[in-house]
């Protein structure tokens, strides 16, 4: 079975009939079937009357191509739902059947936990039909903010089915090997920039860049990397500077996030140029052990740095990247098209493949301050 994976988020809304429980005859209503919740009003712009989870329910489907009727058994009685048409028949028997039968262990077996955040847990998962490798993100309702419970309006629990990347994190990757050449680097931060440049493009602001939602297919070199945790994400629908939240992460959050700005697409780059510093010398340009707000002085007032001990053997277009990626002014800092023009990806593929010098074993994730969460 391929519906859970393969079948468009399921959203209907039409003028049906349905069997009146008290007395002989039908009563034309207007129907809603939302994901798994299917509801009934007196029209279009009216309350629901009634709601019901079909997840999991029996259905007896007696649609022909000239209308017919489908019977739910719910707990307190059989809900009928009756078609005059042979069209509105197909796709409404369809997506009920595929409505009922999401659980998401019909599909793919869970396996052991191998992360978790704050509201979730992900497990590893083996699609049943082709025994694929999958990460399942489960999301408890219980104990999610209720701001963020807007797509959780009844179940207690949601599924979210991901791309496994056994690599696991950048980071503690890097940190297993101890050391990497920028060579290394440049292929890391040209993936990471292509992701970037896609995402801009469709006007979404990630809002969160920082070592550990960047996640690797391998843990061999050429290490290949995605963007994950789209928690903090946004879409820029009135311009290219709407968005005001305070979120992110404190080592990586832009000048113009911190100062209240309306800002867009640059505060991603701008955690793009930390992320390249931290790779390339093992430091961060701004922190401090335990004051975040330490740290945003510094993003605010300090010019970034690049010491003699840490930099002395990286590039020039090394650091003329980061600098033009850690530029406060968002209007002047680049973008990830202009970025991935830079001389840097040209040079550094074609250099000696000399291990950066720099201590880079403590760049674990697990030593990195929490993301902040602004109001929306």
């Amino acid at each position: 079975m391929t519906g859970l994976k393969h079948s468009a988020a399921i959203n209907l809304a039409a003028w049906l009939e349905k069997q009146n429980r008290r007395f002989p005859g039908k009563q034309r209503r207007y129907f809603k079937l939302v994901g798994t919740t299917l509801s009934c009003q007196k029209d279009e712009k009216a309350a629901p009357k009634w709601t019901v989870d079909v997840l999991g329910r029996d259905l007896v489907d007696e649609t022909t191509d000239k209308g017919g009727k489908v019977t739910i058994s719910l707990p307190d009685r059989k809900l009928i739902i009756h078609f005059k048409e042979g069209d509105t028949a197909k796709s409404w028997s369809e997506a009920l059947k595929i409505a009922k039968s999401m659980q998401v262990e019909n599909f793919y077996q869970m396996g052991k936990q191998i992360g978790h955040g704050a509201y979730s847990k992900v497990r590893l998962g083996f699609e049943k039909e082709s025994g694929k490798e999958v990460a399942i993100k489960v999301i408890d309702k219980k104990t999610c903010p209720k701001d963020d419970l807007i797509f959780l309006e009844r179940e207690n629990e949601i599924y979210i089915v991901l791309e496994y990347m056994p690599g696991g994190m950048l980071y503690d990757v890097i940190a297993m090997f101890g050391q990497f050449t920028e060579r290394d680097a440049a292929g890391v931060m040209r993936e990471m920039l292509l992701g970037l440049e896609y995402l801009h493009s469709r006007g979404i602001v990630h809002r969160d860049i920082k070592p550990e939602n960047i996640l690797c297919t391998n843990k061999t070199w050429p290490l290949h990397v995605k963007w994950t945790d789209f928690g903090l994400s946004n879409v820029l629908t009135g311009g290219d500077d709407t968005l005001q939240t305070q979120v992110g992460t404190p080592h990586f959050a832009a000048p113009e996030l911190l100062k209240s700005e309306p800002y867009g697409a640059p505060v991603d780059l701008w955690s793009c140029g930390i992320v390249l510093y931290n790779m390339l010398s093992g430091e961060l340009p701004f922190d401090h052990p335990e004051d975040a707000g330490e740290i945003f002085r510094q993003i605010l007032y300090n010019e970034v740095s690049f010491p003699e001990k840490q930099f002395s053997r990286i590039s020039p277009d090394a650091i003329n990247l980061v600098k033009n990626l850690l530029v406060k002014d968002p209007t002047k800092r680049l973008t990830a098209a202009q970025a991935l023009q830079h001389r840097w990806f040209v040079t550094a593929p074609t250099a000696k493949a000399a291990p950066i010098a720099n201590d880079l074993s403590k760049l674990h994730s697990s030593q990195r301050l929490p993301s902040v969460r602004g109001r929306k």
